[in-house]
C-alpha cells in the first residue's frame, strides 16, 4: 500500500466493518477523487481520525497504524477554505436551508425523526438539510448549530428575527407575551402550545391575559402598569400583603374568576388580615365558600381562586383551583 487512495479503496471494499456514516464519508471522498477534485486538509484530518478509530480491525489485518497515518495522497491536498467550516442557515423561498461541515452530533440530531419538533430532510443533490420555515424548525436548527459548531452564520432575514427577539429580552425560556412597536408577540412557543393558542385573539384586557396565563404563558412586565397583577397572572401561588390584595380582588370579575374558596382561620394573629379580606370580598360582590375538610378525590375547579393566610396553612380539601392567593399579615407585633 503506497498511497492513501489505496487505503480508501480498501475501506470501501468492506474488508473491515465500518459504520454507516463513516462509510458514507469514504464513498463521498472516493466520488470527489473520481471527479478530479483535490483533497482538503479537513478531509485529510477526518480520514486520519477514522484510521485511528478502526485501528484494532486494521491491526488484526497486520497493518501498522503509524505507517498508514504517514501515507501521502496521490491527489493534491489543499487548505480547507475557511468558509466551508462555517455552518449556515438560510431562508430561501419560505424554506430553511441548513448547510454545515460534517459533524456527527449535528447529523444525528437533525436527522432524528423521533422528535415531533424535527421536520428536516436531507437534500442529496445540494448536500444540505431543508425544512419548511416555522418558528419551531428555526429554533431547533439554530439551537443545534450553536451546540455543534464554533462558527455559524444566519442570512440577513433570519439574523433580523434573532436580533428582534433578543432585543425583547436577554433570555426568554418560558412562553411570554411581550410588546414591541405596538405589536404583541408570544415568545418561546412550542408546537403543542401553538396548536392550542393559534386562533386566540391576543388582547391586553385582564380577561384575555388571565386566559393566556392558564396556558402557562407569562405576561411581560411592560404589558400592565401593575406589578401586583402581573405577579398574580404569572404564578399559580402568589404571596401578597393583605392590604395589597385589594388590587387583585377588585379585578377578579374582570379576569373571569367566579369561584373563590377561603381557608378558615382560627389564629388570632391572622384575624386582622382574614377580616380585611372577607370585607373586600363582600365590598366587590364576590361570593365565596369556606373550604371544608375532605379526603375525597381532587376536584379541579376552573376559573377559581383559593385564599389562605399562611404558606404553612394546611387544609385537607379536595378542591384544586387555578390560583392560590397567600395573604400575609406583615403588621409588626408590638412587644411591651
Amino acid at each position: 500500500m503506497l498511497v492513501k487512495e489505496e487505503l480508501l479503496s480498501y475501506f470501501i471494499k468492506g474488508y473491515i466493518h465500518i459504520g454507516k456514516k463513516d462509510y458514507l464519508f469514504f464513498h463521498n471522498l472516493d466520488k470527489f477523487l473520481h471527479e478530479g477534485k483535490n483533497i482538503t486538509s479537513k478531509q485529510n484530518d477526518l480520514f486520519n481520525k477514522l484510521i485511528v478509530k478502526y485501528q484494532r480491525q486494521l491491526q488484526k489485518q497486520n497493518f501498522d497504524i503509524k505507517f498508514l497515518l504517514d501515507l501521502n495522497w496521490k491527489t493534491k491536498v489543499v487548505p480547507t477554505d475557511p468558509e466551508l467550516l462555517v455552518a449556515k442557515i438560510n431562508l430561501i423561498d419560505n424554506s430553511l436551508v441548513v448547510k454545515t461541515p460534517y459533524n456527527k452530533k449535528f447529523s444525528s440530531a437533525i436527522s432524528n425523526k423521533s422528535l415531533r419538533t424535527n421536520s428536516f430532510t436531507w437534500d442529496k443533490t445540494n448536500k444540505c438539510y431543508v425544512a419548511p420555515f416555522t418558528t419551531t424548525n428555526f429554533s431547533y436548527a439554530y439551537k443545534k448549530v450553536q451546540e455543534c459548531f464554533p462558527s455559524y452564520r444566519l442570512c440577513t432575514n433570519l439574523q433580523q428575527i434573532i436580533d428582534e427577539v433578543e432585543g425583547l429580552n436577554d433570555k426568554i425560556w418560558c412562553p411570554t407575551l411581550v410588546e414591541r412597536n405596538k405589536l404583541f408577540y408570544i415568545l418561546a412557543v412550542n408546537e403543542n402550545l401553538y396548536n392550542q393558542i393559534k386562533n386566540f385573539d391576543v388582547r391586553t384586557d385582564l380577561n384575555s391575559l388571565y386566559a393566556l396565563s392558564k396556558f402557562g404563558i407569562k405576561i411581560n412586565s411592560s404589558i400592565l402598569n401593575s406589578d401586583i397583577l402581573t405577579n398574580f397572572l404569572n404564578k399559580r401561588e402568589v404571596l401578597v400583603n393583605y392590604q395589597e390584595a385589594e388590587t387583585i380582588l377588585q379585578n377578579l370579575h374582570i379576569m373571569g374568576i367566579n369561584k373563590v374558596y377561603v381557608h378558615s382561620n382560627s389564629n388570632n394573629f391572622l384575624k386582622n388580615s382574614t377580616n380585611y379580606i372577607l370585607e373586600q370580598l363582600k365590598k366587590y360582590g364576590i361570593s365565596f365558600q369556606f373550604l371544608k375538610t375532605s379526603f375525597d378525590n381532587n376536584e379541579v375547579v376552573p376559573n377559581s381562586l383559593t385564599i389562605k393566610f399562611s404558606k404553612s396553612m394546611l387544609t385537607h380539601s379536595n378542591i384544586v383551583t387555578d390560583k392560590v392567593l397567600i395573604v400575609a399579615n406583615d403588621t409588626p407585633i408590638e412587644v411591651f
